[in-house]
Formats: C-alpha cells, structure tokens, sequence
C-alpha cells in the first residue's frame, strides 16, 4: 500500500519526471509522489517528504521540515554544512530512491507499508540443532524453502557453511540498531533486507552479544512487528548448537528439534531438552523432534515421540 507522499519540486521538468516516474513504478515502493517545476504553487508543508532542488531549496527554507526534506544538489557538494539533509541530484535514481526511503524510516511515524498485515495464522518456531555441519544446514535449509511465507532468522554466531552464500548484505546488526534506537518502520527494513516475501533470509549479527544483550521486551517489539508490518506467516529462529537466547523459547509457538538417528545426537538432544526445560516456564510449547535423512538436503523429516 502507497501512504507516504512525496513531493518533488525542480525547475527541470524533464528530469523531475523523470525522478518521479521512477519513484512512482517501483512495485515495493510506499510513496505517492508529485512533481512541481513552480515553487509559487507547491505546497512543502502537505508531503511527508520533500525532494528539492538546490536552486529553490532556499527560497521555501521557512516551509521546510528538518528530517523531511531532502535537497537536491546539483554541484556535488553533498557535504556542505546546513539545516537539511542534502545529495548529488545527478546520480541514479535507485540511490536518490534508498536515501529517501531512509529518512522516511528513521522520521517518519507511519507504518511505509500500511495497515497491519491480515494473516489468518502467524507462527513464530525455533530451530534447534543439537549438532551443526554441512549436512545439517543443508537439510534444514531445504525445509525452509518447503514452506509458504516464511522468514529465517539465523541467530548462530558461526554461519553454516550452507548458509553462506544465501545469508549476504545486511542482516540482524543493522536491525538491532534501528530496534535499540526506536526506529519506526521496522518491518519494511525486515522486508527490504530478507529479500522476499515468500521466502526470506537474515544473517546472524556480527557480533554474538548484539542478539544476546537484547531485553526480552526488546524481542517482543521485534516480533511484533513482523506480526503485524510484513507478509511472512512463519518465522524461524534458528538458534544453532549453542541452544536458545533465555527470552526466547517462551515467545515461541513451538520448539523443532532435529537431529539424525545416532546414540549421539539422541545424548545431546535430551541435554538441550533439559536446558529448554530450565530456561522457561511450565506453559512453554513442547519440544518436537523431527529425524534428518541420510541424504543431505533431504527434508522428509519424521517426528519422534516427545
């Protein structure tokens, strides 16, 4: 849904359309955007986010909202000193576009993809893995691809060597620092950042105590917001072999545990049993363990009694 108006207001026409047409065809793009080359006839004040050219940008200074304006600079010097936020006009568009989008997120209180998603059904599972390799990561990423709408959270410090090459760009860090300080918009940054919303992909923070400082209210407002600001149904939080973040498990819907047949993993999944069992409390979910195939990326998982 388009709920953020921009205004574009440049004497060349030529080059506000086409700004303008580009801002406007973009299929995940949230703003309704209008073009003026007469600063006698816009109206700065009615947008919720301005892109000026220099040339003007001094004449409407007194209309013009800190935050809220962006000032087209055609000289280069994106660096100047002053009141607003400034960038080089005559680079692409996509960039001009990203910058946009970033003030709207860090200034702005409305939700940039409106109203709060209607999904029938919203779960939130986490992921244990008692032992982590190659072919455990394999398997389970091939589960994920298996499902409708779904984003995967890897919370695991260590990157599994499968994972690597899907878990690129940005990922929880950036996340944790738009949380921390209050950011709106979350849940469009989620989206940009996964990568899709019939399947996403978010690599684990650069650095393990990023996830783990984290308040459990902290957990809770992120989840919300996929709740109600994405179209992913599922969400997996792939804890790894080092066992869950405490405020977890309890804002979970359920538990998967996987691991293959061997007296080993058997050993090791009773003791992470045991840890879960510690850290929450009596109305937790139950753990569900499901049985990795022989093959590496083979998903015909089965559960074992609990």
């Amino acid at each position: 849904m388009k709920n953020m108006s921009v205004l574009i207001i440049d004497e060349d026409r030529a080059y506000g359309q086409r700004l303008a047409a580009y801002f406007g065809r973009r299929e995940d793009s949230p703003f309704v955007v209008r073009l003026e080359t007469d600063e006698a006839q816009a109206r700065p004040e009615s947008a919720d986010m301005v892109l000026v050219c220099d040339g003007l940008a001094d004449r409407l200074a007194g209309r013009l909202v800190k935050g809220h304006c962006l000032i087209l600079d055609g000289s280069g010097s994106g660096d100047a000193p002053g009141e607003f936020d400034r960038i080089y006009k005559y680079q692409s568009a996509s960039a001009l576009y990203e910058k946009a989008l970033a003030l709207c997120l860090e200034n702005s209180s409305k939700c940039l993809i409106g109203e709060s998603f209607r999904k029938e059904t919203f779960t939130v599972t986490g992921i244990l893995t008692p032992v982590r390799d190659a072919s455990c990561a394999g398997a389970l990423l091939s589960l994920c691809r298996h499902q409708k709408s779904l984003l995967y959270v890897c919370l695991s410090a260590a990157a599994d060597p499968v994972m690597v090459p899907e878990l690129s760009g940005e990922g929880l860090s950036d996340l944790i620092y738009y949380l921390k300080q209050g950011h709106g918009g979350l849940g469009e940054r989620v989206s940009r950042i996964a990568g899709g919303d019939s399947f996403g992909l978010l690599r684990p923070a650069a650095v393990v105590t990023e996830t783990e400082e984290l308040s459990g209210a902290e957990w809770e407002t992120f989840l919300k917001c996929l709740r109600e600001e994405t179209a992913y149904e599922e969400v997996w939080l792939d804890f790894g072999a080092g066992g869950p973040i405490s405020a977890l498990p309890g804002m979970c819907d359920r538990l998967l545990l996987l691991r293959r047949d061997s007296p080993y993993e058997r050993t090791l999944a009773r003791r992470l049993k045991e840890m879960i069992s510690r850290m929450r409390d009596s109305e937790g979910p139950e753990i569900q363990e499901m049985i990795i195939g022989e093959e590496e990326t083979d998903v015909r998982l089965r559960r074992t009694e609990a």
